[in-house]
């Protein structure tokens, strides 16, 4: 009573894919200098992240760990939409709630992004695994 049908699915809706608010702007992609000279190219990071952690236990697989002053939401849909400007393809898409995610894949390549927050902190793990 009182609520009109569409505005019980507006935070739905917002999250799944409405334009960000102007106050949101969306980050350019830049080369991360803490990130090995060999860490795939076709995998963008926006300007703003910065490399918390960067381990590689094989030759193509990656494991990093970001943080920053944007919000997970931005984060999330920028690796959305580079990821599949570089070829690869969403496989799944988690983009409601206080945990984002993304699996996408490229040939014999996995990614996937997790962007959350912790202790009020952006939170961003990102994994590479597979061939070069």
């Amino acid at each position: 009573p009182g609520l009109e049908p569409h505005d019980a699915h507006a935070g739905e809706v917002a999250a799944a894919g409405a334009p960000l608010p102007d106050e949101m702007p969306v980050p350019v992609p830049a080369r991360n200098e803490a990130l090995p000279a060999a860490f795939p190219h076709d995998i963008p990071i926006p300007e703003g992240l910065t490399a918390k952690s960067v381990l590689s236990e094989h030759a193509g697989s990656y494991a990093a760990l970001f943080t920053g002053e944007l919000e997970p939401e931005v984060v999330y849909r920028f690796f959305a939409a580079q990821l599949v400007s570089e070829g690869w393809t969403i496989d799944k898409a988690h983009g409601v709630g206080s945990e984002l995610a993304l699996l996408a894949s490229k040939g014999n390549r996995i990614t996937t992004v997790i962007c959350t927050r912790i202790d009020g902190l952006l939170h961003v793990e990102l994994g590479v695994s597979g061939g070069s």
